[in-house]
């Protein structure tokens, strides 16, 4: 093994891996998710570390990783989601002080974007975890801008729709 690749790769990590941490736990919406998510993507970072640093922007090419690795994950957990789904529809007992509101608030916020299909989610997430304009967007997803915006404008509908229902709750 390479060990001037290993190093360069360890520092590239400890550099930018709790910002890839933060972005996969916003993408997979559970701590456990996020972990799986952040692994699997680290993985492919490091199948394709020559493509990471030849990219211009090597911390844009490993968020593309990231979220192209939710995407496909996303896609074959359906049936997880679906159980999720349930679960979530549970009573859920009252709880007092500020702490557990914030939890019941991101709790809540996860329920929502569990609703989404991924590329919705991606999109939702990377314009308001990661503050990207349309075209930043399209890029992390590899679709047009046309595309993204179509994603966050359906995202945006269907979480509106899913807080409404929840509020109706």
């Amino acid at each position: 093994m390479d060990r001037g690749r290993e190093r360069a790769y360890t520092a590239f990590v400890v550099e930018n891996g709790a910002a890839l941490a933060g972005l996969s736990g916003a993408l997979a919406g559970d701590r456990d998710d996020a972990q799986d998510l952040l692994s699997e993507a680290l993985v492919a970072i490091w199948k394709n570390w020559g493509k990471v640093v030849a990219a211009d922007r090597p911390v844009a090419y490993a968020r593309r990783v990231v979220v192209a690795t939710h995407l496909r994950l996303g896609r074959s957990r359906t049936a997880q989601l679906r159980i999720r789904k349930r679960l979530s529809a549970l009573p859920v007992p009252e709880s007092g002080g500020e702490t557990f509101r914030q939890v019941d608030n991101a709790d809540l916020i996860n329920r929502c974007l569990d609703e989404l299909p991924a590329s919705q989610r991606a999109a939702v997430v990377l314009r308001h975890y990661l503050d990207l304009t349309s075209e930043d967007i399209a890029r992390e997803l590899n679709c047009s801008p046309a595309a993204a915006r179509t994603h966050l404008s359906r995202g945006h509908a269907k979480l509106a729709a899913v807080l409404a229902q929840e509020a109706a709750r």
